[in-house]
C-alpha cells in the first residue's frame, strides 16, 4: 500500500506553523507520520507555513535484553591479532627489525647473540636437521642443558617445519627410552652428559636415524664433523652438531610452516604409567606470548632472565618467545645459580623473571639466613627485624655480601615483576620473598597443555595472593561433575565442530569445588598418538586439566590440587596444599609436603605429612641442623609440629604422620615428586 503523504500542520493566525513533536518509529524501523501538537512555548526557530514538516528518523529503542557489546572484538588486546603467523616468519621478521640488537645474552660465558645472529643460526641448525635425515613433519628429540645451541636447535627445528620434542633431563633410561620410542623421534640432539642413558637403548630405537651431539663429545668416541648430503646420514655415527652448524647453508628452502602446523610435543605427566605427549602448533606460542606481555605490560625495553630448564613451557614462552615477539632480549642461564642471581641482575639489569616456587624459597632462605649473620650492635638483636627488607638494601659497598651474591649487596631495582607457576605457591612463601626483596610476584596456572600461563594475577589491579589469577586469553571454567558429560565420538579433533564451538558448559556454581577446564586457542591440539585418552579429556569440547579448584565471585581462580591427590578420610576429602600451608607458616618449617598413605591394614588412608626445616633448627643436629641429633629433639619437634597444626586446622585434617626430612624426591624445576614419595614411604626417612 503507498505510503501517505504526511499532513502539513495548520498555520496560526500569525503565520507561524506551530511545533511538531517526534514520534518514535514502529520496531520494523519504518517513518511515521508527523501530528501536531500544542506549543508551550513560541518557538525560537519556526519555519513558514509554505513548508512541509520535516520526516523525523528516530533509531528504535534498545530492548533491555539485547547484549551491549561496549568493546569491539578487534579493541580487545587479550584478541588482537599476531603480527606473524608462524616461528620462521617471526624470527626472519624480528632480524630485519632490530637487526644487531642484542637478543641472548648466555651468562655463564658472556656470549650475545643479535637477532640476526639468531635468525643466521637457526637456519643453520634446520639445515643439519634436514642434512641428517629430518624431513617434513618428522620429531627432533633435544636432550639438552640450557645453552644458546639448546634455543638454535629448538627454534631451527620449528623453522623447518618440524616438530621439536624437549625431553627433561632428569629422565632415567626407562623414561628415555619410553618418550623416544612413543614419538618416534628421527633425530636425537644431546649432551655428553647424558649419553650414558642413550647408549644403551640406542639400538631398540628402530625409528632413530641419527644421533648429533651439542658440545663436546663423550672421552673415547669419534664423532663425525663433516656435513651429510642431505637424507644420507648415516646411522652408525655419531654427528657433531656443532661442528656441522658451521659448514650449513644460510639459506632454508623448506616450504614456510603453516600457523596451525605442529611445532612441539611437551611430555607430561610423569606420574602416570606412560607420559602423554601434547602437542602444540606454531601459532599458539605467538599468541601466548602476546597475551602474557599484555598482560604484564613488557616492551622491547625489557629484558628477562631464564633460568629455568628450557624444556619447560615457563622458560620457553614467557623468557624466549615473550621478548623474542617484542624485541626485547633475555638473558640465560645454563642451570640455576643461587649465587649468580642477584649479580647477573645487577649486571644486566634484568626487568622480569619467570620462577617456580621451589626458586623463590631457596632465594628467600638464602637471603634470610645471610642476614641473620649479620648484627648490627648488640643492642638492636639479629638483624634483620620484623619490619626490615634485607633484600633491597642496595648495600654495594658490603663486600662480604657481594660475594656470597646477596641481593643485599646489589641494585635489583630494575627487577619489577617475576610470574611464577608450575606449582602450587603456598602463601608464606610468596609473603616472605615480596617482604625481603619488595618485588611483586604473579602467580598463574601454568600448563604445558596450556602452552604456558591459562591464568595470571593482573599486573595493575588487584591481586589476590593463593589464586592463580584471572584467564589469560583462553576461557575458564569449574565444571559441576554432579552434570556428567559425554566423551567426544567421532570426530573430536581441534577442527571439529564439537571442539571449535562446544555447547553449554555445565558451570559449577561461585566457590564451588569442582575440575578446572580450559577452551581456546592456546590449549593443545591433542595428545600424541592416544586415541583412549583424548575424547575423555575433551569431553564437551574443553580441555580437562584432572586439576580441581574453584573460581570465586570476581572470576579469581584457586587450584586445590590433582584430582588423585586429595585424601579421603571419615567420608571427607582433605586437600594436601591446604596442610601445607597451614605448617609452612610455622617458623622452623622451610617445606611441607602431604600425601596419603595407607595404614597398616591397608583399609584406609593416613594423612602423612613430610617436613623439611630450616638450618639450624637442632642445636648439634645433622645436615645443617634440619635433623635432629638424638631421639628427644625428634619428639620434641613433632610434638610441637603437631600442636601448631592443631591451632589451625580442624581435627579431620590434622595429619596423623609428621616425618622430618632433609631433602625430598624433586624433578628438575622443583617440584615434589609425589609419586616416588608415595613409593617410598615413611620408612626411609624415619630414622634419626
Amino acid at each position: 500500500m503507498p505510503r501517505k503523504a504526511a499532513k502539513k500542520p495548520p498555520s496560526s493566525a500569525k503565520g507561524r506553523s506551530k511545533p511538531v513533536s517526534r514520534i518514535s518509529r514502529k520496531k520494523t524501523g519504518a517513518t511515521r507520520k508527523v501530528v501536531a501538537a500544542a506549543p508551550k512555548s513560541p518557538p525560537v526557530d519556526a519555519k513558514p507555513a509554505s513548508q512541509p514538516a520535516r520526516l523525523v528518523t528516530q533509531p528504535p529503542p534498545r530492548r533491555t535484553s539485547e547484549i551491549i557489546r561496549t568493546r569491539a572484538r578487534f579493541t580487545d588486546p587479550m584478541r588482537a591479532a599476531n603480527e606473524y603467523s608462524n616461528v620462521r616468519d617471526l624470527i626472519q621478521g624480528q632480524a630485519a627489525k632490530h637487526g644487531a640488537r642484542t637478543f641472548l645474552v648466555f651468562e655463564d660465558d658472556g656470549r650475545e647473540y643479535s637477532f640476526l645472529q639468531l635468525d643466521e643460526q637457526t637456519t643453520r641448525a634446520a639445515n643439519v636437521m634436514l642434512a641428517l635425515g629430518a624431513t617434513r613433519g618428522a620429531r627432533v628429540a633435544l636432550l639438552l642443558n640450557n645453552s644458546p645451541e639448546y634455543v638454535f636447535a629448538w627454534l631451527g627445528a620449528m623453522k623447518a617445519g618440524l616438530i621439536a620434542v624437549p625431553l627433561s633431563t632428569d629422565l632415567d633410561s626407562d623414561e628415555l627410552h619410553q618418550a623416544l620410542q612413543d614419538c618416534g623421534a628421527s633425530l636425537l640432539l644431546i649432551s655428553r652428559e647424558f649419553w650414558p642413558r642413550a647408549e644403551a637403548i640406542r639400538g631398540d630405537l628402530a625409528g632413530l636415524q641419527a644421533v648429533a651431539f651439542v658440545g663436546d663429545g663423550p672421552p673415547g668416541v669419534m664423532l663425525e664433523s663433516t656435513l651429510p648430503s642431505a637424507g644420507l646420514a648415516d646411522p652408525a655415527k655419531l654427528y657433531d652438531f656443532t661442528a656441522c652448524t658451521r659448514q650449513a647453508a644460510l639459506e632454508l628452502k623448506t616450504p614456510v610452516p603453516h600457523q596451525w602446523d605442529e611445532a612441539q610435543i611437551a611430555y607430561t605427566g610423569r606420574a602416570l604409567p606412560l607420559p602423554q605427549g601434547a602437542i602444540l602448533q606454531q601459532r599458539q606460542f605467538l599468541t601466548s606470548a602476546r597475551c602474557l606481555s599484555t598482560a604484564v605490560g613488557l616492551n622491547a625495553t625489557d629484558r628477562l632472565m631464564c633460568s629455568l630448564p628450557l624444556f619447560h613451557v615457563n622458560a620457553q614462552v614467557p623468557t624466549l618467545f615473550t621478548p623474542l615477539a617484542l624485541g626485547g632480549s633475555v638473558v640465560l642461564f645454563s642451570e640455576f645459580s643461587v649465587s649468580r642471581f642477584w649479580p647477573a641482575v645487577e649486571r644486566y639489569r634484568v626487568t622480569a623473571v619467570s620462577a617456580v616456587p621451589a626458586m623463590l624459597g631457596i632465594l628467600t632462605e638464602r637471603e634470610l639466613e645471610g642476614a641473620r649473620q649479620a648484627r648490627r650492635d648488640a643492642a638492636a638483636g639479629v638483624w634483620p627485624a620484623g619490619h626490615e627488607s634485607p633484600g633491597a638494601l642496595r648495600q654495594q659497598g658490603d663486600a662480604a655480601a657481594r660475594e656470597d651474591g646477596l641481593a643485599r649487596g646489589h641494585d635489583i631495582s630494575s627487577l619489577r615483576t617475576i610470574v611464577c607457576g608450575a606449582a602450587a605457591l603456598p602463601r608464606p612463601v610468596q609473603l616472605a620473598f615480596e617482604k625481603c626483596f619488595l618485588v611483586p610476584v604473579l602467580e598463574g596456572y601454568s600448563l604445558a597443555e596450556t602452552t604456558g600461563f591459562a591464568t595470571l594475577n593482573p599486573a595493575n589491579g588487584t591481586r589476590k595472593i593463593g589464586s592463580v589469577g584471572r584467564p589469560l586469553g583462553d576461557k575458564l571454567a569449574v565444571w559441576d561433575e554432579s552434570r556428567p558429560l559425554r566423551p567426544l565420538e567421532g570426530d573430536w579433533t581441534h577442527k571439529s565442530f564439537l571442539r571449535a564451538n562446544p555447547a553449554v558448559f555445565p558451570t559449577a556454581d561461585i566457590n564451588q569445588r569442582g575440575e578446572l577446564c580450559i577452551w581456546g586457542e592456546g590449549t593443545l591440539k591433542e595428545y600424541y598418538n592416544r586415541p583412549d585418552v583424548n575424547p575423555r579429556v575433551f569431553a564437551g569440547g574443553w580441555f580437562h586439566s584432572g586439576d580441581l579448584g574453584h573460581i570465586d565471585a570476581d572470576g579469581f581462580a584457586y587450584v586445590l590440587g590433582r584430582k588423585g591427590e586429595f585424601i579421603e578420610r571419615e567420608g571427607d576429602f582433605v586437600s594436601p596444599r591446604e596442610i601445607d600451608e597451614v605448617l609452612m607458616r610455622h617458623e622452623l618449617v622451610e617445606t611441607s609436603t602431604t600425601i596419603g598413605l595407607p595404614n597398616a591394614d591397608g583399609s584406609r588412608q593416613q594423612v602423612t605429612t613430610f617436613v623439611i626445616l630450616r638450618k639450624g633448627s637442632f642445636e648439634s643436629g645433622r645436615d645443617g641442623g634440619r635433623l635432629p641429633a638424638s631421639e628427644e629433639q625428634r619428639t620434641d619437634m613433632l610434638t610441637r609440629l603437631k600442636a601448631f597444626a592443631a591451632l589451625h586446622l580442624t581435627e579431620k585434617k590434622r595429619p596423623n604422620a609428621i616425618v622430618l626430612a632433609a631433602q625430598l624426591p624433586t624433578d628438575a624445576t622443583g617440584k615434589t615428586r609425589v609419586h616416588i614419595l608415595k613409593r617410598q614411604g615413611t620408612d626411609a626417612y624415619q630414622r634419626v
